[in-house]
């Protein structure tokens, strides 16, 4: 389990799930995996979230991350 924490600053509007589709997207473009295979675990109407990335390895997605900072 990946155990840091990141923030993201989205612009889109916290209604209708945009901001959440906006966190999906961004995390997607800087980790450069695909949107369906980024799923919002917890917190759909939080401003701390949970997202489970499919078929990566922690390691792998933490240098992705951290690479992106």
């Amino acid at each position: 389990m990946l155990a840091n924490v990141y923030k993201l600053d989205v612009s889109s509007p916290a209604t209708d799930g945009r901001a959440n589709e906006a966190c999906i997207d961004l995390l997607s473009e800087v980790t450069q995996i695909p949107r369906s295979r980024i799923r919002l675990l917890r917190g759909q109407t939080s401003r701390s979230k949970i997202f489970e990335f499919i078929g990566i390895e922690d390691d792998e997605l933490r240098r992705r991350l951290n690479q992106a900072i």
